[in-house]
Order: structure tokens, then C-alpha cells, then sequence
């Protein structure tokens, strides 16, 4: 049996992971729509030109899918209750701690630090204050997430549940593999693409 607040943790990433899917097909879709037409507004002195926007979309898309597969791998680690998923969770929750207290504190600061738009100056502070709100509470689950998987009961269950590994990895040859070798095979593998 699994305890509840590991339950719950599997369905947040599950739907952080519908989220990032969610945001990398609302980018493709956009970068498809740059492609064949460009985008109403885009001033000539923008920082891009007009032709590398699409690209700069299916790149962003790219790489928020890769963090969904990434949540969905976790996802199911967390399920089977592995160990590598408790340290792939926190590592999940170290980020959302961090960059949704940056944005978070970003949020609360722009208002006061753009000039008045006249008659729209609160309706922009209370955007900015509730996209502030939606970050502090990402910010929290991160920090949430990250005391509670760092329990010593936390870290035992996953010890328990984890197969007998008979040893280090080997390879064709019956040899173990040295762990840095695995990691930078990996950097290759993952930086190939």
C-alpha cells in the first residue's frame, strides 16, 4: 500500500504532465500558424525576425514535451515506488520551489515597477497580483514536496520497496560499468538528438 501523500504527489505530476502537454501542443500549434502566416503586431525592431519565430516555437514545444515525459516517467517511478523517482520528485520540486519563487516575487514586483496605464493601472496590478497567488502555490507545493520526500519514513519506504540489485551494471563483456562512464554515454545519448 502506498501512503496518501505519495498518492497525491502522483497525481500532481500527473497533472503537471497533462499541463506540459497541453502547452507543448498550444506551441505547435502557434509555430504553425507563424509558419504559414505571420502574426499580427510583431513590430520590425522586434528581436527576431519574423522567420525564426516558428523555429523558436517548435523549440519551446520540444523541450516542455520533454519535461512531460520526463513527469510521466517520474509518474510511474513514483507508482512503483523506485527509488530513482524519489530523487527525480525532488528534483521536480527543488524547481518549482525555486523558479515559482522568482516568478512569484517577479509577479508582485512588476506592477510597481512599470508606470501607470491610467484607468487600466489596477486592473493590471490584480493581474499581476493573482498570476503572483498561482506561483506562490506552485512555489509551496515544491516546498512541500520536497520536505516531505526527504522524511527519514519517506526515504525507507522507497529503500524497502526497491528490487535486490545484485551489483553495478555490466556490460557485454560480464565487467561492470563505472558509473561516470553510464552518466556521460547518457550526455551523449541525450545531446545527439
Amino acid at each position: 500500500r502506498r501512503p496518501a501523500p505519495v498518492v497525491l504527489s502522483a497525481i500532481l505530476l500527473g497533472l503537471l504532465a497533462a499541463l506540459q502537454l497541453l502547452g507543448a501542443f498550444s506551441m505547435t500549434a502557434v509555430g504553425l500558424i507563424t509558419l504559414h502566416n505571420s502574426l499580427p503586431g510583431i513590430p520590425p525592431s522586434s528581436p527576431f525576425p519574423s522567420s525564426a519565430l516558428p523555429i523558436l516555437f517548435f523549440g519551446m514545444a520540444l523541450f516542455v514535451a520533454a519535461l512531460a515525459v520526463w513527469t510521466i516517467l517520474t509518474l510511474i517511478g513514483l507508482i512503483r515506488l523506485r527509488s530513482w523517482a524519489r530523487y527525480s520528485v525532488l528534483v521536480i520540486a527543488g524547481c518549482m520551489a525555486i523558479f515559482g519563487a522568482i516568478l512569484t516575487l517577479t509577479s508582485i514586483a512588476t506592477p510597481f515597477l512599470t508606470p501607470a496605464a491610467g484607468s487600466n493601472s489596477h486592473a493590471l496590478r490584480t493581474t499581476f497580483f493573482v498570476i503572483a497567488a498561482v506561483y506562490a502555490v506552485f512555489t509551496a507545493l515544491g516546498v512541500v514536496l520536497l520536505i516531505y520526500f526527504n522524511l527519514a519514513s519517506t526515504r525507507e519506504l522507497f529503500l524497502l520497496a526497491t528490487p535486490a540489485n545484485p551489483g553495478p551494471p555490466h556490460t557485454s563483456t560480464g565487467r561492470p560499468r563505472p558509473t561516470a562512464i553510464t552518466v556521460i554515454s547518457w550526455i551523449y545519448l541525450s545531446s545527439a538528438p
